[in-house]
């Protein structure tokens, strides 16, 4: 165990460049959690009978609450050979006191600043990292996946986004640099946080869930989904699913066509399934829009 620790981490260093980006993410004991979810959260924990559905069912909706649990009980269970995958097994496995005290004592939860906030639109942030999740199940789900990469792939959609919390919340003003430089050049968000940091939000935040301890699965389906050619997988994997779930979220909200890595989908032999995870994920979109 301390070996393959030992190595996973110098394969994470690589992820980051600049040395003090790196100190910053791995000083991080949470992640900024979404007020709203908070309250319901600390309401329903205060309740005379809380209910450990509802309470899992708020943890599961939130990226900062869902990655320091998967991290908390990655850890105590760091015997298991199957790494724990969805807030829903994770809740389970802790119990209501241990999720309790982590609220209580602070560690688990924080609120993102109101300048730092200002920075993200933090309810369409969480709304696409939601839809973005549930796409990526409803691929993984098309592939006929094993549950357990089923799992994988709807919590690394959920989390994918968490980089964007990281950089926002604890290196402010160089986040803020990077927004004006995406508006005023039209670069996408990411391209413009590679010129200010030398890192996307997507390296940072596969940096952190590394050291957290989360599955390598969900940890390069994080790192890599802007640029899943860097990724050596040779088949379809959560980094896939996640991948092609970020860009149709995009293409749904916005009606462009997604701009797919396709020479990544052309290596790992899985172009000709496009039309069939937009099928797939068109319906599921549909679905939820009549609900």
């Amino acid at each position: 165990m301390l070996k393959a620790t030992i190595t996973r981490v110098c394969h994470l260093k690589a992820l980051v460049a600049d040395e003090g980006l790196r100190c910053l993410v791995a000083g991080m004991s949470n992640v900024p959690t979404l007020p709203l979810l908070y309250g319901e959260l600390t309401r329903e924990l205060a309740a005379e009978n809380p209910s450990m559905q509802a309470i899992t069912a708020i943890i599961a909706k939130d990226l900062g609450m869902t990655a320091k649990i998967l991290q908390i009980v990655n850890s105590t269970y760091a015997d298991r050979c199957d790494l724990v995958a969805t807030a829903a097994q994770a809740t389970s496995l802790l119990g209501l006191d241990t999720v309790y005290s982590m609220v209580r004592i602070g560690e688990g939860c924080s609120v993102l600043t109101d300048r730092a906030g200002a920075c993200l639109n933090l309810e369409r942030l969480w709304a696409e990292s939601l839809e973005t999740g549930a796409l990526a199940r409803v691929i993984a789900q098309a592939e006929q996946a094993s549950p357990q990469m089923v799992d994988q792939a709807g919590t690394a959609g959920l989390l994918h986004e968490i980089g964007a919390l990281i950089l926002a919340g604890h290196a402010t003003e160089r986040y803020t640099e990077a927004l004006a430089l995406s508006n005023e050049h039209r670069l996408p968000l990411w391209g413009a946080e590679q010129q200010v940091f030398g890192n996307t939000h997507a390296e940072v935040g596969g940096y952190l869930l590394g050291l957290w301890g989360l599955s390598a699965p969900i940890v390069a389906a994080v790192a890599y989904h802007h640029a899943p050619s860097r990724h050596v997988e040779s088949g379809f994997c959560p980094l896939t699913a996640v991948h092609v779930a970020d860009h149709l979220q995009r293409e749904f909200a916005s009606s462009e066509p997604a701009q797919l890595d396709m020479a990544y989908l052309a290596r790992i032999g899985l172009t000709e399934r496009v039309p069939a995870w937009r099928e797939a994920a068109a319906a599921w979109h549909k679905e939820q829009r009549y609900e």
